[in-house]
């Protein structure tokens, strides 16, 4: 028994220490600490499959779909014959450039390439994949009392994040960004290079604090004598409400704002209850009452601006994406690669879109640009899975895990409706919280694993 806990804490560690590298490093050192965070990953990888014993924490199917995203970019780094290479639909140009350097440089002709454009880009998006398997694997796996430690470290994550993206927005002062570039000034941005990333952090907090207290507020115990820790955590959920919230406004992400906003409502939708309605009567005005106040020392000018002052059709992301759509048509059914989009997106980049383009503003085409019709394959077994998830979570009389569930699955929703908007699947931060919480959503309350003798 006591390897048994010794197991599960130890798995526990190093998610959190996974979770946290992010936030401390700051925005700027994201990508380099890349190859710390893969290493940890798959050492952790390591030590849930040696040191597990049953493998029933997610059922075959979702097992089979872990090992098809796996095997898709070591697909693309198989070798293929040069002269299939050159047939391949949009390789064509590619196939000449190499004919041409190899007559023209003494250069012999390579007898069989990768189907990969970019093959290191494509090795560094297989090893990208660890880390959020890894923690979506250990979050199933482990009991319900570690998922909910994690849970809250989340939160205090996203707290954190809000203190300081609040400190920015009021001060405006260079010191708290942390060398971050401003790009859109008057705005916060956390630790995050990019504010629309940090907004689904809100996003995602927002429902799971609603769920909490929702549940806390259904016990019976907080009308008892010894009801101060209740009453403590009703206070300190509705109170990450409102700052989740305020988080979000200045960000200033038009969509993240939209759909933090949603999250809320949705989240409200599906804990709120007929036998609450007086408690609820009571706490809203608070919460009503403690955001006004928040509110008022802040100038909220330049998000209002963001929304008023500008056409979301004038978005520099449409045009993006018309020609990320060009780049689907060019490479289908095979995909350029993945990993290989910032490199491949320049034959179809316009001369008067000036600058790098990065990602498209929309993580499916992306996916479907670099991997054709197996990243369409990915896309809806993935939403199969999930919705065939949703349907086992019970919708009356929930238990308190099953309210975090729930508010899971909200937070799932919103991120795949941000993605349609912006690339949170190339945030390494978003998207090991996104593990997390599919991790949680995923998750059998009863399992309860054994940890392998061996």
């Amino acid at each position: 028994m006591n390897m048994h806990f010794s197991f599960q804490y130890t798995l526990t560690a190093l998610v959190l220490i996974l979770l946290t590298t992010y936030p401390l490093v700051g925005g700027m050192e994201v990508f380099n600490m890349l190859p710390w965070v893969e290493a940890t990953a798959l050492i952790t990888l390591s030590i849930l499959i040696i040191g597990t014993k049953d493998f029933s924490f997610i059922n075959k199917r979702t097992w089979a779909y872990i090992a098809l995203i796996l095997v898709t970019p070591l697909i693309f780094l198989i070798p293929i014959p040069f002269s299939v290479f050159e047939t391949l639909p949009g390789y064509e140009i590619y196939a000449q450039i190499i004919t041409w350097v190899s007559q023209n440089g003494n250069i012999q002709e390579p007898t069989s390439l990768p189907i990969s454009l970019v093959p290191y880009r494509t090795e560094h998006a297989f090893l990208y994949l660890i880390p959020p398997i890894t923690i979506f694997l250990i979050l199933a796996s482990i009991n319900t009392r570690q998922k909910i430690l994690i849970i809250y470290a989340i939160l205090f994550i996203a707290f954190c994040e809000a203190s300081l993206a609040l400190i920015q927005f009021s001060s405006g002062s260079e010191y708290f960004f942390f060398g971050i570039p401003q790009l859109k000034p008057g705005i916060a941005y956390g630790t995050y290079q990019n504010a629309d990333h940090l907004v689904f952090l809100f996003a995602m907090s927002l429902p799971i604090s609603i769920a909490l207290l929702f549940a806390e507020l259904n016990h019976k115990h907080y009308r008892q004598a010894n009801s101060s820790n209740s009453i403590l955590k009703i206070i300190i959920f509705s109170m990450l409400i409102v700052i989740f919230i305020i988080g979000a406004l200045v960000t200033g992400s038009r969509a993240g704002i939209a759909l933090t906003f949603l999250a809320g409502y949705l989240a409200y939708l599906t804990f709120s209850r007929r036998n609450m309605k007086k408690k609820i009567l009571f706490l809203l005005p608070a919460l009503v009452i403690v955001f006004l106040g928040i509110s008022t020392f802040l100038d909220l000018t330049p998000v209002l601006n963001l929304f008023l002052g500008r056409n979301p059709l004038n978005d520099g992301r449409w045009l993006i994406n018309v020609h990320t759509w060009e780049g689907i048509q060019a490479f289908f059914p095979i995909g350029s690669g993945p990993g290989t989009y910032p490199e491949i997106y320049r034959i179809f980049q316009p001369p008067e879109q000036i600058g790098f383009i990065n990602h498209a503003h929309n993580d499916f085409l992306e996916i479907i640009f670099e991997t054709g019709v197996l990243g369409i394959a990915l896309i809806l077994i993935g939403l199969y899975l999930l919705l065939s998830q949703s349907r086992k979570i019970p919708k009356r009389r929930l238990t308190d895990f099953q309210y975090l569930q729930k508010s899971t699955g909200i937070g799932i929703l919103i991120f795949l409706l941000h993605s349609i908007l912006d690339f949170n699947m190339h945030d390494p931060l978003n998207v090991l919280f996104f593990a997390s919480i599919l991790g949680v959503f995923y998750s059998k309350p009863k399992f309860q694993p054994q940890a392998n003798p061996s």
